[in-house]
């Protein structure tokens, strides 16, 4: 279904913003922090996904919050991790990981007609 991902407040609904994160970057800004973002992206999940992700920084009491929009995408994403493919969904506020057969069963229900 897609989503939308927060970063920079804590589930409190405190506003703890990126500025501490920025620093920790070569380049400290947000165009650094989207970068950096998006070729963990292209690494773990695959390039061909990028166009399903969209990137903000909105202010929030005076500082810089990511926003993280992720589309529906045509067909399953795998997180590819140290030569091992696994498949994750998010249930409620968790995410998991599914075996081969629950992944079966999942990507039946919910790309396949």
């Amino acid at each position: 279904e897609g989503g939308t991902l927060v970063i920079g407040i804590a589930d409190d609904g405190t506003v703890l913003g990126l500025e501490n994160d920025f620093k920790s970057l070569k380049r400290p800004d947000k165009d650094g922090f989207e970068q950096v973002l998006r070729q963990v992206l292209i690494d773990f999940l695959g390039a061909e996904f990028s166009q399903y992700v969209h990137v903000s920084f909105p202010e929030h009491e005076g500082r810089s919050v990511c926003v993280i929009k992720i589309d529906r995408t045509p067909r399953p994403v795998y997180l590819t991790d140290k030569g091992s493919t696994d498949f994750y969904i998010r249930a409620g506020n968790t995410t998991r990981p599914l075996d081969v057969q629950a992944t079966h069963e999942y990507i039946s229900m919910h790309w396949e007609t």
